[in-house]
């Protein structure tokens, strides 16, 4: 019973209705010869069981072939017995046979081939034997040996080795993407690192520096002028590194991919060489049993002239093809008929299934029509009416192949086009690593400061005429001074938590804005369950960036800021009145660009322009969808 649940197990529903299809064309076969009623009684019997076993043909092939080359032994031995003068001339036997045999080239293994591959061969000599048929014996073993025998198995080999080659090659292009990834991953690590590196050397030991002077300075007397030349310092230090990040990196030249064979070239020289020599081999054995026109020497040249184009045919294939027809009607005409020989069945064979593995769709295609013309106009109707299913079938066998090997190049172009573009796509991972720690240093360090140094110059002009103002200026120094720390030290993650604290809010960033001096009327709508995480930090940093460029180019001008839940998203809208005050320096523009960037990055679109009262305005809207992302 495990056996029988393993064989079942085994067997695929299209092999099941194959191995049915043959099964009634066996028996379709014997009826249309007329056999005895017994005899046909017992042909059809054993033809089920010799015929069925094509059902186990991928699982088991050695199994199968081995059971209907026993199956065809018994059922040739008893209808030899009940139709003693029965020929043994069968169709519907031979392409079983040559299923059987692709079956064990593509599915078995090296110890199963060796078992099964001369069995096929073993059965026809039993049959032929037993049932003699109209040609001679030695002729039919060549061409069972040969055609039937070794050129599926060859076949199925084939296909079989490009398979495998497809898995690995598969397999190996998931390898190189986890490669590619990690590659990229250690070398974005390694950026950040050493920016890390260097920024704790510079930036956050002057942002520590001048928070802890700040804080000092308050309920003390402050070095308001130390204050304002260290955060000027820094700001011009901060300006530096956001240039020296947003310049880009170099990048590799492109490689082109790699070109795609439409066959196999070179590569198929050997096969077609063997091809030619089995045409060639049974050929000269069959003009034994020919009628000769010629003596037997220039038969022998004519029988290596025919074989030679399919040698060949790696080079040209429907050029090579052709000509081989033609030299088979020329030999038919001069040296000997071919019809109703085994070369004649052979050709249904080799030239149909090197066209179609060798040459591109469309000369394969043509390649097929010269075959069925060339049998047709050669060895007639009959011909192609017992051949022309051969000839289909090699011809798909060989463009199965052709896909195959099409697909085995093109993987591995694939494959090597991966492999080369691995430190290009680390060098691209590392440039975007290094404008978003650019945008974040812009706007978040920059922001602080530009406050710093703008407050510190207003509380050393109202230093000695209003102690309390300058008092208050102070603690907002102090706070702002440690938020920029805290997002300095966070490492530029959007809502990452430490022991400095959690992130600012758009409500945290206006009453900073407004204890440095900038008027604002705000209008904010709580959206915060409308937006992703992403969406929410975006909306913070178009705010804050915003509100940083009113604070340098337009100081003491009122502001407007209004956040709105629009229904489909939400729209964020940051303007400013005009102002006389000349413009203070800026970290080189690269604030506009970073706010496009994040609010694109999230699905959302933003504007700026001036306004009609000779102010500047900044509309942003972002998708609410965002949220359930």
């Amino acid at each position: 019973m495990p056996v029988l649940r393993r064989l079942r197990a085994g067997i695929r529903p299209v092999d099941g209705w194959l191995a049915l299809g043959f099964v009634l064309a066996v028996a379709v076969e014997a009826v249309l010869r007329d056999h005895d009623r017994h005899a046909l009684l017992a042909g059809n019997l054993v033809g089920a069981l010799t015929f069925g076993c094509l059902a186990l043909r991928r699982s088991w092939p050695l199994l199968t072939v081995s059971l209907m080359t026993a199956f065809g032994t018994f059922g040739s031995l008893a209808q030899a017995a009940l139709e003693p003068h029965a020929s043994g001339d069968q169709v519907v036997p031979v392409f079983a046979l040559l299923v059987v045999s692709y079956s064990l080239g593509a599915y078995a293994t090296r110890r199963q081939l060796l078992w099964g591959a001369w069995q096929p061969t073993l059965l026809v000599l039993i049959v032929d034997l037993v049932q003699p048929s109209s040609e001679s014996l030695l002729s039919a073993a060549v061409f069972i040996t040969i055609f039937v025998s070794a050129a599926p198995i060859v076949a199925g080999r084939l296909v079989r080795g490009r398979s495998t080659l497809v898995r690995q090659l598969r397999a190996q292009a998931v390898q190189l993407e986890l490669q590619r990834r990690a590659h990229i991953g250690a070398a974005v690590a390694g950026e950040r690192l050493r920016m890390a590196q260097r920024f704790h050397e510079t930036l956050v030991s002057g942002m520590t520096s001048l928070a802890a002077r700040t804080a000092a300075g308050v309920g003390a007397e402050p070095d308001v002028a130390r204050i304002e030349h260290d955060a000027r310092e820094l700001l011009s230090q901060t300006r530096k590194e956001v240039v020296a990040l947003t310049e880009p990196v170099p990048e590799p030249d492109a490689v082109a991919p790699a070109p795609v064979p439409v066959a196999f070239g070179d590569a198929a020289q050997p096969w077609t060489v063997l091809a030619g020599a089995a045409l060639c081999a049974g050929l000269l054995v069959e003009t034994r049993t020919l009628h000769l026109h010629v003596p037997e020497p220039l038969a022998w040249l004519a029988c290596i002239a025919v074989a030679l184009p399919l040698a060949l045919a790696w080079l040209r294939p429907l050029l090579f093809v052709a000509a081989m027809w033609v030299l088979v009607a020329l030999f038919d005409v001069v040296v000997a008929p071919l019809d109703g020989s085994y070369t004649a069945i052979g050709l249904s064979f080799g030239p149909p299934f090197a066209v179609a593995a060798l040459a591109s769709r469309r000369p394969a295609l043509v390649g097929l029509a010269v075959c069925i013309a060339a049998e047709l106009v050669g060895f007639g109707p009959a011909s192609v009416r017992d051949n022309g299913a051969v000839v289909v079938c090699a011809w798909i066998a060989g463009a199965i192949l052709h896909e195959r090997a099409r697909l085995v190049e093109q993987l591995r172009a694939n494959n090597e086009l991966l492999d080369a573009q691995r430190t290009a796509a680390a060098r691209h991972a590392v440039a975007e690593a290094r404008l978003g720690v650019a945008r974040e240093l812009h706007d978040a360090v920059g922001h602080s400061l530009t406050v710093i140094a703008l407050q510190a110059g207003a509380a050393r002009r109202i230093r000695t005429s209003d102690p309390d103002r300058a008092a208050e200026v102070l603690r907002t120094i102090a706070g702002v001074a440690q938020d920029g720390l805290a997002e300095l030290r966070r490492g530029f993650v959007p809502g990452e938590r430490d022991e400095a604290g959690e992130p600012r809010t758009v409500d945290d960033l206006l009453a900073t804005s407004r204890a440095a001096g900038l008027c604002i009327d705000a209008r904010v709508e709580d959206v915060a369950g409308r937006l992703s995480p992403g969406a929410r930090f975006a909306v913070y940093r178009v705010v804050q960036e915003s509100l940083t460029n009113i604070i340098k180019h337009a100081p003491g001008a009122p502001a407007r800021v209004t956040i709105t839940d629009g229904g489909d998203g939400v729209e964020i809208v940051v303007a400013n009145s005009a102002t006389d005050v000349p413009v203070a320096a800026t970290l080189g523009g690269h604030g506009l660009a970073g706010m496009r960037a994040r609010v694109e990055a999230c699905g959302g679109r933003i504007s700026w322009s001036p306004c009609v009262d000779g102010g500047f305005e900044v509309h942003a809207w972002l998708p609410a969808e965002l949220a359930s992302r």
